[in-house]
């Protein structure tokens, strides 16, 4: 397939091509195109908290906290490039903003044929039970010739908490994620792919035996994960 391919190149790539800070004249008209019309502002509940509440939050829902240039990509066509982006886990939405000094920003309209580079990681948006509305967004870990392996982060907001009695503890506010992988088949096809050992081997039945002997051989953990995605790289090649 030919996304998969130009996704296979863009991994290959370790940089994104560089801008000023200005606004890039080429967004002007496209930019507009690609913005869901959801106001962020609405659906975060921490956006609600007081400067000094935001100040105490424990956690992030961003993998990086400042906006990186990114692209956006559509149909295999690269559509926005030199775009300020980031990902929120907790609203599970890839912002993006025109230049990185705004202090505005939107979200990006939620496509499956749509999907973005933010510095050197690639955001693709999964619909689930066939409609967009259960979909969310994975990163590409690793892309082979006959899976890849997505990481899918969410992360729930917690209210602080204030002490009522002197026996009770307060609790600030606090971002708590957590992080499953999946394997994406070339026919569309995606299951989870556990971290234990055994039943990583099981889900990669066809090659059970195999599986094992590498993961004890290369004494692989797979709570890490670099070390799952060598094992995703090793099965690819097998296949």
């Amino acid at each position: 397939m030919m996304k998969n391919l130009i996704i296979l190149l863009i991994l290959s790539l370790t940089t994104v091509t560089g801008f000023s800070q200005g606004v890039n004249p080429s967004l002007d008209g496209a930019y507009s195109l690609y913005l869901n019309e959801s106001d962020i502002a609405q659906r975060n509940e921490f956006e609600s908290l007081s400067d000094g509440d935001l100040a105490g939050v424990e956690g992030t829902p961003y993998a990086n906290k400042e906006f990186l240039l990114g692209n956006i990509y559509q149909n295999d066509k690269m559509v926005l490039k030199g775009v300020y982006l980031r990902y929120n886990s907790y609203s599970d939405e890839i912002e993006m903003k025109k230049n990185s000094t705004s202090d505005e920003y939107n979200a990006l309209l939620r496509n499956p044929e749509t999907f973005a580079k933010i510095f050197n990681d690639i955001y693709i948006f999964v619909p689930l039970k066939n409609n967009n509305e259960d979909g969310g967004y994975f990163k590409i870990v690793t892309s082979g010739k006959h899976y890849d392996l997505y990481k899918k982060t969410i992360t729930t907001f917690n209210q602080p908490v204030i002490a009522e009695t002197t026996y009770q503890q307060s609790r600030p506010a606090r971002f708590e994620s957590d992080e499953a992988y999946f394997l994406m088949s070339k026919d569309g096809k995606l299951g989870e792919l556990p971290t234990s050992r055994n039943k990583a081997a099981n889900v990669m039945s066809s090659k059970k035996s195999e599986v094992k002997k590498f993961i004890d051989k290369n004494r692989l953990d797979l709570d890490k994960e670099a070390d799952l995605a060598r094992l995703v790289d090793y099965f690819n090649s097998i296949l």
